[in-house]
């Protein structure tokens, strides 16, 4: 038996575009497979992601390398513990966003650019609201 026919599809989800216009209507774009050989999840997803409508706009935006990063970041920091803080990630404190959000905001640096999210624990889903450039000796207030 393959390795290919023994895994079953967890988490539907694609990175295709979408005419979602709320973040409710957002689309998850991971798929983990669970390898019914050894009862195991190759992505250990203990929250689901999820991206707003404006976030879609920004992906294009930018070079396909960076775009590339950026989701790779996402996927590898943020669905087992987005709300602890660390080197790449950190609370922001008395930040009043432009967008419907509950508070608090984080934050996940990825080179110069910058991934603002909150998370709905009781749900289990990180909404990702933002993503921007942020250039050597500019705020983060600035920016949004």
């Amino acid at each position: 038996m393959s390795a290919s026919s023994r895994r079953s599809p967890v988490i539907a989800a694609s990175m295709a575009p979408s005419s979602a216009s709320a973040v409710g209507d957002s689309v998850p774009f991971r798929t983990a497979y669970v390898d019914s050989a050894r009862r195991t999840c190759k992505y250990m997803c203990v929250y689901e992601i999820r991206f707003a409508a404006g976030v879609e706009q920004d992906l294009r935006r930018l070079k396909a390398y960076d775009r590339r990063r950026i989701v790779d970041t996402i996927e590898e920091q943020l669905p087992h513990q987005p709300t602890t803080p660390s080197r790449h990630r950190k609370l922001l404190i008395n930040l009043v966003p432009p967008w419907t959000a509950d508070p608090p905001i984080w934050e996940l640096r990825v080179g110069e650019h910058r991934v603002f999210y909150d998370v709905a624990e009781e749900e289990g889903v990180v909404y990702i609201r933002a993503i921007r450039v942020k250039r050597a000796g500019r705020r983060t207030e600035d920016i949004l």
